[in-house]
């Protein structure tokens, strides 16, 4: 298998990842996302990263949760604004 591949004339894609001692251990969490990303059933993911799946998970609700309260404060602010704005230009 080529390390490259041909996407247009000018273009080359790399194939595969780099390899480094992060990659080695997130090369199979990464692998086994595009395998379920793919289509193929039964996502298999080490037991050791699973305490990081967790905190990345958490982590993104709380995040979703102050996104949320944020946009809601946000409409506040302009719906109150909106009169205080159309009273100048009146």
């Amino acid at each position: 298998m080529s390390d490259t591949i041909n996407i247009g004339s000018n273009y080359t894609r790399l194939l595969g990842l780099p390899t480094s001692i992060f990659t080695q251990g997130f090369g199979e969490v990464y692998r086994a996302i595009m395998s379920k990303a793919s289509g193929n059933e039964g996502l298999q993911v080490s037991d050791k990263y699973q305490p990081y799946m967790d905190k990345q998970i958490k982590a993104q609700e709380e995040l979703q949760v102050v996104s949320l309260v944020s946009n809601i404060e946000r409409s506040k602010h302009e719906t109150a604004m909106t009169p205080l704005r159309n009273l100048r230009v009146a």
